[in-house]
Parts: structure tokens; sequence; C-alpha cells
């Protein structure tokens, strides 16, 4: 059980890769504070740590909101493409979530991504904010 979304950015691999991993690129499209090495929060009950990171290419976090009874995984994936770079949010771990929660959960979690990925998009292609 997985949310999965992605968007095409029509902007080279490296420089969508540099909004992933730098903390003032990142704050551009998302409002993170990093507290110390690898732990962030976005100020609205969601905490995350970075679990691993391969450079260039993919990003993971767990991530948790205060009241959910467990942290999820949220691993993000670039591809390049011949003008432009695909950019792939998964978040995982959804089956610890009581049944009844999990639906409006994961709806809210897709939403969440959603407009982060259109603010990096845009960012990324230099329009500014979405």
């Amino acid at each position: 059980m997985k949310i999965k979304e992605k968007i095409y950015i029509h902007s080279p691999m490296h420089i969508v890769w540099n909004f992933l991993n730098k903390e003032e690129e990142m704050k551009k499209w998302w409002p993170v504070e990093f507290k110390e090495e690898g732990i962030f929060d976005d100020k609205s009950g969601f905490l995350g740590h970075i679990i691993t990171v391969d450079k260039g290419r993919n990003l993971s976090f767990s991530w948790i909101c205060a009241g959910w009874p467990c942290e999820t995984t949220v691993t993000l994936r670039s591809y390049p493409e011949p003008a432009g770079t695909i950019l792939e949010v998964t978040q995982t771990g959804w089956e610890d979530f009581p049944e009844e929660e999990r639906e409006n959960v994961m709806s809210y979690s897709e939403t969440y991504w959603h407009v982060l990925l259109k603010n990096l998009k845009s960012i990324a292609e230099g329009r500014g904010m979405a």
C-alpha cells in the first residue's frame, strides 16, 4: 500500500537534485526547517529524518505527523529525460495505520505531495512558486 506521484520537470537532473539536496534550495519549494543534521520539520506537525541518499538520484526519509500511530517512508527518485527530469515521490508504511483512518490520511498525504511537487516544478523551471 503506497502513494505514488510523478511529475515531469523541464530542467536537468542536476538542477532538480540541488532542490532536493541543499537546505537553502529545498526551502524555496518546501517550507521545512532543519533541526539538526538529517532531521527536518515542515512546521505543520510533520517531522522527518533522512534514511538514505543516493547522491544525484534518490533520497529516502522517515515521515511522521503528530497523532500518527507510526512513521511512513518517503522516497524521492529522479530519472533523466532528454529535455528534463522525471521526479517520483513514493510514500509507504500505511499498513500499520488503523483501517478507519488510513484512507483519509493517505488522501491528505497525496494532496500534500502533489502541491509540493508542483511548487518544485515551478521553482526548478524558473517560474517561481505555483
